[in-house]
């Protein structure tokens, strides 16, 4: 598959499935081709629900998968924001955010991957 095209996703959930499985693994580096194909599930599969707090849970396992499996704190924080734009207030991504902000910033490259 073409890295442009969008996967053959037929209901937001067969994405966020797999995605959702490899959330619930141990971080391994052999997963990062898992995670890159989850992500674009994810990517398809988040504006197809019409529950918003579906459409931020999508977003909030893409920061997860960015943070555990690539190691990228900066597309974390971006999805991890994103998903408080749909639901604001939410104590698990505020958590989140500031986190990876603190981790960020005390390795001295905030929003880089580590």
């Amino acid at each position: 598959m073409p890295s442009d095209s969008r996967p053959p996703v037929n209901r937001p959930e067969q994405g966020t499935k797999l995605a959702e499985c490899l959330a619930a693994e141990e971080p391994l580096a052999s997963n990062a081709a898992n995670a890159v194909v989850a992500l674009r599930y994810l990517d398809h599969a988040a504006n197809s629900f019409p529950d918003v707090r579906m459409q931020a849970n999508t977003k909030a396992v893409a920061g997860y998968i960015y943070e555990h499996y690539l190691a990228d704190f900066g597309q974390a924080i971006a999805c991890y924001r994103a998903a408080l734009k749909i639901v604001p207030g939410d104590k698990t991504l505020i958590d989140a955010v500031e986190r990876l902000e603190r981790e960020s910033k005390a390795q001295g490259d905030p929003g880089k991957p580590r």
